[in-house]
């Protein structure tokens, strides 16, 4: 075949075209390297996000410090993404036990693949016996697996429905936990402040 190539050649005849599979078969394969070109820029995304995570832990640990001098902070800031941004998140018993959050943590991109895990600590109240319940996503290649702590009630109380979502239950869209993590975690003071505006309304009307 290299011979007949090559005499083609010196003859200055076509050279035979080597044989194109069907276009399906090439736009597929096209498609799979675009496809890896793609996780490869998401996992390169998720490692310089990592690398700043750390550079940020210093300031959102005093940020956090600085949140316990702000009496119902996480329960106004939930009460106020809830309310703005038309999603509903909380019924009217589920805002009674989140008035004693105390505190909520969020530690992201725990590996190169995006894993989780979102922490709420709650002062003594009437409705909870735990004071600390945490759900983890762990996330690999084709899957994620979710674990969480027990929710245990006092006696006589009925579980409100946003508890449902420290459960085992794989991640959905509207999750809690996703938006908690996109749209609330990196400025919770842009959402409190719009709670003190209204309340600031309403107080002066």
């Amino acid at each position: 075949m290299v011979l007949s190539l090559k005499r083609s050649a010196e003859h200055g005849g076509p050279l035979p075209k080597a044989p194109r599979t069907d276009p399906l078969s090439r736009l597929k394969d096209t498609q799979t390297k675009i496809c890896e070109l793609e996780e490869l820029c998401a996992r390169e995304q998720i490692a310089v996000q990592r690398r700043y995570d750390c550079a940020k832990q210093p300031h959102i640990s005093d940020r956090g410090e600085i949140i316990k001098e702000l009496p119902q902070f996480w329960y106004r800031t939930l009460k106020a993404y809830s309310d703005k941004s038309g999603r509903s998140l909380f019924s009217e018993a589920d805002l009674r036990v989140l008035e004693n959050v105390a505190s909520i943590h969020l530690n992201d991109n725990l590996d190169t693949m995006g894993s989780y895990e979102i922490t709420f600590e709650f002062k003594e109240n009437q409705f909870l016996e735990s004071t600390r319940i945490k759900r983890t996503v762990k996330v690999d290649s084709d899957s994620e697996f979710c674990t969480a702590s027990a929710v245990v009630w006092k006696k006589d109380v009925n579980p409100t429905p946003f508890f449902t979502f420290f459960g085992t239950q794989p991640v959905q869209d509207g999750d809690f936990g996703e938006l908690f993590r996109l749209e609330i975690w990196q400025d919770p003071v842009l959402w409190y402040l719009q709670c003190e505006a209204n309340h600031s309304q309403h107080t002066t009307s």
